[in-house]
């Protein structure tokens, strides 16, 4: 299952390897296949100030979304600050054949940053609405911190990929408890 708001959250990460910050909204074309792959047009160029407002814009979202998984009540100072957002984009509806079938689509007035923000909150609500919050969760490696939807049939997923964080930490605690073995 994907979802745009998870994508953009996780554009903040960590080496799983190493634990170094990674950001990838600064990567040179990055934001624009993420947006892409949405459906989204990239509005401008990223600016310093525009991506000053994405970062702290996934600040706020990565806090929130982290509330989520440890049970927390949506606290109204954010569900206020994600209102805000929303209120910035002034949508018009506009009528668009979809499979030969006529649909019924909000459109911004202008497709700006301000209008990309508000489809990542509208992701946010989206995933609210549809997915099980249950199955959030944020990968046990330590150095990684990924968020991730567990869509596994038993929701006992720890990692965001076994193929990565799961393989290496399997090691590591195998090369530990071969260490703590005495020699014969």
């Amino acid at each position: 299952m994907d979802f745009l708001y998870l994508d953009f959250v996780n554009s903040s990460e960590k080496d799983y390897l190493t634990g170094e910050p990674q950001e990838h909204l600064e990567e040179e074309g990055w934001l624009e296949n993420l947006l892409t792959r949405y459906d989204l047009v990239m509005p401008s160029v990223l600016t310093s100030t525009v991506l000053k407002s994405l970062t702290g814009f996934r600040t706020t979202l990565r806090r929130v979304t982290e509330n989520l998984i440890d049970g927390k009540e949506l606290a109204e100072e954010d569900i206020a600050t994600l209102d805000q957002i929303l209120a910035k984009v002034p949508l018009r509806r506009r009528l668009a054949k979809a499979n030969g079938e006529p649909q019924l689509k909000l459109v911004p007035q202008q497709p700006n940053w301000d209008w990309v923000q508000a489809e990542i909150v509208a992701s946010w609500i989206d995933f609210l609405a549809h997915g099980d919050r249950q199955r959030l969760k944020i990968c046990d490696n330590h150095n990684c911190c990924w968020i991730f939807y567990d869509e596994s049939k038993s929701r006992t997923r720890r990692y965001c990929s076994d193929h990565t964080c799961g393989n290496l930490l399997k090691v590591r605690r195998f090369r530990e408890r071969h260490k703590a073995e005495p020699k014969a």
